[in-house]
């Protein structure tokens, strides 16, 4: 099975959490679950980027998280699921500036590595 890393920060993490579906077929659901576990903060990033929980969202310290990039393994057949659901919020007009980054890693960077 071929696989792709791609250094991902606290935002991305995040967003990428967040846009995941959380229905799908029996074998989306697997990728999904897969992946989950590796965007996650652990504990010791919670505490070390001194993660707050607010009524309008998560707040970080931006600093700290400059230096928290993680890579993050995935399946083609997962990375293409992500793709899949960036085209559809696209076509949609549901993409908002946090999703910017993500998208250009898994629609734009992928298309210019294909030519």
């Amino acid at each position: 099975m071929k696989t792709r890393t791609v250094q991902l920060g606290v935002k991305d993490r995040l967003v990428l959490l967040g846009l995941l579906p959380a229905e799908a077929s029996f074998l989306e659901i697997k990728m999904i679950q897969g992946i989950k576990d590796d965007l996650v903060l652990s504990e010791n990033e919670k505490v070390a980027l001194g993660v707050v929980q607010h009524e309008k969202g998560v707040m970080w310290d931006q600093e700290a998280a400059k230096t928290c990039m993680k890579g993050i393994t995935m399946s083609e057949a997962t990375a293409a699921l992500v793709a899949k659901t960036l085209t559809t919020m696209d076509k949609q007009g549901k993409l908002t500036v946090d999703h910017i980054g993500l998208y250009e890693m898994f629609i734009v960077n992928t298309k210019t590595d294909e030519m």
